[in-house]
């Protein structure tokens, strides 16, 4: 009888053995399985991670990583400033491509109309053609290379303000005389274009600026007012302040830019009106580099108009740059 219960007992405890045996194999192949699946789960989203970022490495700013399948606070941050830095290139790649093409396209018009101009010279009898035909063939084409000048200096302008590599250089001045000193400037130009200039001195105001750059998009603002205006139109300028910041109202009474469209007039070579901006001889560059200017010193501005009506433009400029 004890034989029997030590050999029952022996048997079961070798049975307990083999179960024990089987659940930690099952187990451990559990566990494997389980460590397996937590590996893809963590590191599947890694390798998509660093496809992708090789991918914009290579200039495939469109790629984006999926970040809805990283389940990893960290990493799923990490790929959200991925994407934000890829978006961000994006744009910058978009509009440097947009740039080179309104740069090419800028260019080319002016020296179409050389090459046409040149040709008809070229064509014409010399023996028969009068002399004056040739001045006159000869100033179309000094147009065309004034106006081509006048691109590659506005867009060397805006390059180094835009890169800064122009700094600012502010000293108290004072903007009322200098509002003043830009309105005499162009008289001569508005009164050949039957433009009145309205002067409003509100408040005599000084204030820490560089004077070649505002002087500069003072100018463009009041030379965009006289090319832009009606008939027999009105360029207002009123300068203002109050205890913080000083105020350059330019306001006219000319053809009004839609509402759809003035949220792109600071756009690099944007016209509203293209044909009568080359009539008038504008880049389109102005109100980008009068933005730059303003922006680099820690100011705004502001437009409002309507069409046929008018268009107003508020600078706002701190009196004291930090």
């Amino acid at each position: 009888m004890v034989c029997d219960s030590i050999t029952d007992i022996a048997e079961n405890v070798d049975g307990i053995k083999k179960q024990v045996v089987s659940i930690i194999m099952i187990l451990l192949v559990i566990v494997c399985i389980v460590i397996v699946f937590l590996s893809w789960l963590f590191t599947n989203p890694l390798n998509n991670t660093i496809e992708v970022i090789k991918k914009m490495a290579e200039g495939h700013f469109d790629q984006r990583i999926p970040v809805n399948d990283i389940l990893h606070t960290e990493l799923a941050e990490l790929a959200e400033s991925c994407n934000n830095m890829a978006e961000k290139l994006d744009q910058v790649e978009t509009s440097r491509q947009e740039f080179v093409s309104n740069v090419s396209h800028e260019l080319k018009t002016p020296l179409s109309s050389m090459k046409v101009l040149s040709d008809s010279v070229l064509l014409q009898n010399p023996d028969t053609v009068p002399k004056e035909m040739y001045v006159e063939f000869l100033q179309d084409i000094n147009s065309e290379v004034d106006r081509m000048t006048a691109i590659i200096n506005d867009l060397l302008t805006l390059v180094r303000m835009n890169r800064q590599e122009v700094p600012l250089n502010p000293k108290l001045l004072n903007i009322t005389d200098m509002a003043e000193d830009v309105i005499k400037r162009l008289s001569p130009v508005a009164e050949a274009e039957n433009i009145e200039i309205v002067y409003n001195k509100v408040k005599n105001v000084t204030a820490e600026v560089d004077g070649m750059k505002l002087s500069l998009a003072i100018t463009n603002l009041i030379e965009n007012g006289i090319k832009y205006n009606s008939e027999n139109g009105k360029v207002t300028v009123t300068v203002d302040a109050d205890h913080q910041n000083a105020f350059i109202t330019v306001s006219d009474t000319g053809i009004g830019i839609a509402e759809e469209e003035l949220n792109k007039i600071f756009e690099r070579f944007y016209r509203v009106d293209k044909n009568r901006d080359r009539e008038t001889g504008g880049t389109g560059l102005g109100l980008a580099i009068t933005k730059s200017a303003i922006l680099m010193h820690n100011g705004a501005i502001k437009v409002s108009s309507k069409e046929n009506e008018g268009t107003t433009f508020v600078v706002r400029i701190p009196l004291k740059q930090k």
